[in-house]
């Protein structure tokens, strides 16, 4: 699943001199549940595509396929069986071999299977709540240490990480 995260996170942009706001690019696979977060300026169809090259490395590969909301910068008009997807977003698409299938209208916010797994992300933008960012690569740095800690941290009732699980169930499953 991909989308943009609902919050935005507030940094000082020295380029401006004043406070700004960022969007979250967030991926999520669906056994594991590991997460890929990055800030972005924008949600422009640039900081859209950079958003999946980018998580795409993180993981070590691509999913066979992806869901995204029916977001502006990605999709056109959606349709589970012939979606219109934006003519970049569908040339990155066939360039890495995967599928994007949009989440119909009244499934949109739910996920594949009727859960947002999007929502974790909120986690990580929890850890940064209480924190003066004072340049966007600081909110760059602050947002992996705390990708990092949410995808290494135990498991609710479980010893294992998203990490683990996704090295033992889902990394072999990705195209490369």
């Amino acid at each position: 699943e991909v989308d943009w995260a609902g919050a935005r996170i507030a940094f000082f942009d020295a380029e401006s001199g004043k406070m700004s706001q960022a969007s979250l690019f967030v991926a999520v696979l669906p056994c594991s549940g590991i997460i890929y977060a990055e800030p972005f300026r924008d949600q422009k169809l640039p900081s859209w595509i950079t958003g999946h090259v980018n998580a795409f490395q993180y993981f070590g590969g691509v999913p066979q396929d992806g869901y995204p909301d029916n977001l502006k910068s990605g999709v056109k008009r959606s349709d589970f069986y012939e979606p219109d997807l934006n003519r970049t977003y569908q040339e990155m698409a066939a360039y890495y071999g995967t599928v994007i299938l949009p989440l119909e209208p009244q499934t949109q916010g739910q996920g594949v299977r009727g859960k947002r797994r999007i929502d974790f992300v909120v986690k990580i933008i929890a850890k940064l709540r209480n924190i003066r960012i004072l340049s966007f690569p600081d909110l760059q740095q602050h947002v992996r240490t705390a990708l990092e800690h949410v995808n290494s941290a135990p498991l609710t009732g479980k010893s294992e990480s998203r990490w683990t699980s996704f090295l033992a169930e889902e990394k072999d499953f990705l195209l490369p």
